[in-house]
């Protein structure tokens, strides 16, 4: 088994973590790659079977592990999630739904890993496009958001599903989601929290301006097409707050699943029942003695 390590450079942690980890491996004579940023910050005397971008990193690899947190999973999800290589998450920030794996266990989940006790599980992803400009899609494994910006007017949002006219919410802005977005920016918003092995998409507005607009769950294979009208000013199309475009007053964007999913390594030390308690500490004692 050959191991890729992907790592968010500007995280202090990386100094100290990738060169205990080279040696670990080294010491089991296990094949790895590191992806080309990771020179910046570790001693040059490291010696992987090679130094490469992400990309080629998931085309030779047989397992990805991001070091980082939630915005690195997804960032490296994109670059290699289509390659169907499957990716685990290393914990190196705060909350961390994706990258679940804490650095004091990292080492008994790489054992389980080399031994092939894990599971791999797929997880679905949205696919947007500006209905102008088909060409250029924006994938989401969380969500892809509609709003207003910096700006503090409101905007209009007429959302169609399917052909059908669905709502038109006045808000500050629209969360679509998959069912791994659901415990971020929607949830937030007041969004459920969906299972991330179902297929779904959640529908939740931004602060709308209706007591009656709700979030809503809608099927997989649903077509959403949002459009936002404004007096003038720009509106943000964001994928996962990563990456995105600016849309003009109306134009529209067709939001659908992707044709592919992102493979998405589950160690069998814990499920995801057990990260939503510990994350969001539930069954605990949260008054004040």
């Amino acid at each position: 088994m050959t191991l890729g390590i992907v790592a968010n450079i500007t995280k202090p942690m990386v100094k100290e973590v990738i060169p205990r980890l080279v040696r670990w491996l080294g010491k089991r004579h296990t094949p790895f790659l590191l992806a080309e940023d990771i020179r910046q910050v570790v001693d040059p005397g490291i010696a992987p079977s090679g130094w490469v971008d992400v990309e080629e990193l998931g085309r030779r690899s047989d397992v990805v592990i991001a070091f980082g947190g939630d915005g690195t999973f997804l960032a490296v999800a994109r670059a290699v999630g289509q390659l169907g290589v499957p990716i685990l998450g290393v914990n190196l920030g705060g909350l961390g739904f994706l990258a679940d794996v804490r650095i004091e266990e990292l080492y008994p989940c790489l054992e389980d890993v080399l031994a092939g006790q894990y599971d791999v599980i797929e997880r679905m992803l949205l696919r947007a496009t500006v209905t102008d400009t088909p060409e250029r899609a924006f994938y989401a494994l969380n969500d892809v958001v509609i709003d207003k910006g910096g700006s503090p007017r409101i905007i209009e949002i007429c959302v169609h599903v399917d052909d059908v006219y669905f709502n038109t919410y006045v808000a500050d802005g629209l969360i679509v989601a998959t069912p791994t977005g659901s415990t971020a920016y929607s949830l937030a918003a007041g969004g459920p929290i969906v299972i991330p092995t179902m297929r779904v998409v959640v529908i939740t507005p931004l602060c709308p301006h209706s007591l009656s607009a709700r979030p809503v769950v809608i099927p997989p294979e649903s077509v959403v097409r949002v459009a936002a009208t404004t007096d003038d000013q720009p509106v943000n199309l964001t994928a996962d707050g990563q990456i995105g475009c600016v849309l003009r007053s109306g134009q529209e964007v067709e939001i659908r699943a992707a044709d592919y999913r992102v493979k998405w390594v589950a160690t069998r030390r814990r499920r995801f029942y057990e990260v939503l308690r510990l994350k969001l500490h539930w069954g605990e004692e949260l008054r004040p003695l």
